[in-house]
């Protein structure tokens, strides 16, 4: 009885089945790569109409061969409407790339967020993922089918009930410390500047030596111009990436927040500046 079990669950993992016998609802395949929408996140509003929604993505090449391909999205919301990659400046700017799948070896894995830019009051509900060749074998055609597999056109991934990201590589937060004298982002009318230049931040050696991650939380100014002054630490990491933080965020550049007036005004900002080793 155990063996039969065994054998069962077993069989069921290879399957990628849930214990209900369903696939799980946010991972699809295209022949060995393997795609999972893992977390969603919300842009504050740029305007009274509409939003960035970032779908934070995981792919992975389960394979024996290397998988070259590309991919398209689409994010399918309520009312039936649909929307495509934004790669402009936004959430664009505080967010990873889309993961990458050209010249994916055995086992790789690629991580990365597609952007869109959405109607105020348009939950998103599912992620299309087309394939943009007919095979994902580097040496076909992209037109052709040289690996003899039926892979489907495009998979869809359910977004609507996915969770917040753990962490971003950039991001603005609402973690205030002590006051100021600057309002505060988000609050009391004034709303959150958006960043348009966001260099990333180096690693130093010593970090790299350490083999240092993490994430370092500073406060900053965002002027009514767009820059960035007055930056203080206000969760550090050491080995030298406290200063790489500061030096990175001091260059940096944001469309200014708006003010109860609808002027451009001066607030105070925590900004995160996430460390990950690739």
């Amino acid at each position: 009885m155990f063996e039969s079990l065994s054998l069962a669950l077993a069989i069921s993992l290879i399957l990628g089945l849930s214990g209900d016998g369903q696939k799980d609802k946010h991972s699809g395949q295209f022949g060995a790569l393997v795609v999972t929408a893992t977390a969603i996140v919300s842009a504050e509003i740029k305007n009274d109409d509409w939003h960035d929604v970032a779908i934070f993505v995981n792919v992975k090449n389960t394979g024996e061969n290397a998988a070259c391909s590309s991919f398209s999205t689409k994010l399918k919301g309520a009312y039936d409407l649909e929307y495509g990659e934004n790669s402009l400046v936004g959430l664009r700017s505080h967010v990873p790339s889309p993961p990458r799948v050209w010249q994916m070896l055995p086992g790789e894995e690629s991580k990365g967020a597609y952007v869109f830019y959405v109607k105020n009051g348009v939950d998103p509900i599912e992620l299309v993922v087309k394939l943009e060749s007919r095979s994902i074998r580097c040496d076909s055609a992209q037109g052709g089918n040289r690996d003899g597999v039926i892979l489907p056109d495009e998979i869809k991934l359910d977004v609507h009930d996915l969770p917040a990201p753990k962490t971003t590589e950039y991001s603005a937060s609402q973690e205030y410390g002590p006051d100021s004298g600057v309002p505060n982002a988000g609050a009391r009318g004034y709303r959150v500047p958006m960043c348009l230049y966001c260099p990333p931040a180096e690693y130093s050696s010593e970090a790299m030596a350490a083999k240092v991650q993490g994430v370092v939380v500073l406060m900053a100014t965002i002027t009514a111009d767009g820059d960035v002054t007055d930056i203080r630490i206000t969760k550090g990491l050491g080995y030298g990436l406290d200063e790489e933080a500061v030096d990175a965020v001091q260059r940096w550049r944001f469309r200014p927040a708006l003010g109860p007036d609808g002027k451009p005004a001066a607030v105070r900002q925590a900004i995160q500046v996430s460390f990950r080793l690739r």
